[in-house]
């Protein structure tokens, strides 16, 4: 695109299971450190897989001083991971959470998120009753559950509560892309900010999806590993002996400037965005195309 605004980064925060904050989740990458450990959240210990990557030892509290009215959201927790992410990258970029020196319209979000959280009430001891869950036997039980009987925490409540706290008046988006959610949050983003519909966009994402239910459906899929008593060495996806991933959480948010105005206001520039592009090549749910076509595209 000729004569197209340049986007970089200005600001980073990271809610991971091997470190919170930026600068401990590039020392636990670097130093290959490992989160995986038995699952704490639940009695996992009937389940195919009873290993994950859980967030351990984070209070949002400790990053956001969250509006009482707000506080039941945090039942979900991807909704606090991602408020502690943003506040992170905020206080990086600005020196202080949510003062910002942009007008509120000119202000974006673009983040991508999981699932709704479950309502675990009847969910959780049925699941923990029936260990290697039979799929014909879960939808029986799931049978005639509205929307709203099945779900507690609507995908959106997180960046809805973000854009309030950040006072976001411009554009939003919310992507539920799965695997895929959160690089293309950021590709939309930058996006935004490159063609001028916002001076400043906070693009990431977050997800939580260790509960019963989706570990138990992951299991039936047989996309989950089956060797828990290796924990922090089950995952190892270009083994020739890989048997499933591990689930994981955990939140990540940019915040993303126009480079003329972030150099103008002295901000540090930690990368620049160089482009971006998103395909697919419309063939199966859980598989790529053999050929990679989508991917080459």
């Amino acid at each position: 695109m000729t004569g197209a605004r340049r986007v970089v980064v200005t600001g980073a925060g990271v809610v991971s299971p091997v470190g919170i904050g930026r600068s401990a989740f590039h020392d636990s990458l670097v130093a290959g450190r490992s989160g995986i450990d038995s699952i704490s959240l639940f009695d996992a210990s009937r389940f195919v897989t009873s290993i994950a990557a859980e967030v351990k030892g984070y209070d949002p509290g400790a990053f956001v001083d969250l509006p009482g009215e707000v506080a039941p959201a945090l039942a979900d927790r991807k909704v606090g991971f991602v408020l502690g992410a943003a506040r992170m990258a905020l206080d990086e970029a600005f020196g202080r959470s949510w003062s910002i020196p942009y007008p509120a319209g000119a202000r974006g979000l673009s983040l991508g998120v999981g699932v709704e959280i479950f309502k675990m009430d009847d969910i959780v001891p049925w699941c923990r009753e029936q260990g290697d869950l039979d799929p014909e036997a879960l939808a029986r039980h799931l049978a005639g559950r509205s929307f709203m009987d099945s779900f507690r925490i609507p995908s959106d409540l997180g960046p809805a509560i973000l854009g309030r706290l950040a006072g976001v008046h411009g554009p939003r988006r919310v992507n539920v892309g799965a695997c895929v959610a959160s690089a293309q949050a950021i590709g939309e983003g930058f996006r935004m900010v490159q063609r001028g519909r916002a001076q400043l966009v906070l693009a990431g994402g977050a997800d939580s999806m260790i509960n019963p239910l989706a570990v138990a459906g992951f299991g039936l899929l047989a996309a989950t590993t089956g060797s828990s008593h290796l924990k922090g060495r089950a995952s190892r996806p270009f083994d020739l002996n890989r048997d499933g991933f591990v689930l994981g959480e955990g939140a990540a948010v940019v915040v993303l400037e126009e480079r003329t105005a972030a150099r103008a206001r002295g901000a540090r520039i930690l990368a620049e965005i160089a482009g971006y592009g998103t395909s697919m090549d419309a063939f199966k749910i859980t598989d790529p195309a053999e050929d990679g076509a989508g991917a080459i595209q």
